[in-house]
């Protein structure tokens, strides 16, 4: 088994860059997995060194799946629902 770090932070902030590894002395090239709580801030960073990212929608307030929502009152179609599974057609007019 090897070691696992973990930095966990009180306030809310993106990671953009390597930076709050470093600031901990952690460098994600030396990982074999590096783990971020972010939507897409970390790309533009990430994707040239990483070999493989993986994005996860866990559950609650906030999914970038839209068709996971109960819409009740749209009353016309509107980007991105009209692309919403047959269950949510009937309420887009």
């Amino acid at each position: 088994m090897g070691n696992v770090d973990i930095i966990v932070s009180s306030v809310r902030s993106h990671s953009f860059d390597e930076q709050v590894f470093i600031l901990h002395g952690i460098d994600v090239t030396e990982y074999k997995i590096v783990c971020l709580k972010s939507a897409h801030h970390f790309r533009a960073y990430y994707m040239p060194i990483a070999k493989e990212i993986i994005t996860v929608d866990s559950p609650g307030l906030s999914t970038a799946d839209l068709s996971s929502f109960k819409y009740k009152k749209i009353n016309r179609t509107i980007f991105p629902f009209e692309n919403v599974s047959s269950e949510f057609m009937p309420l887009i007019r």
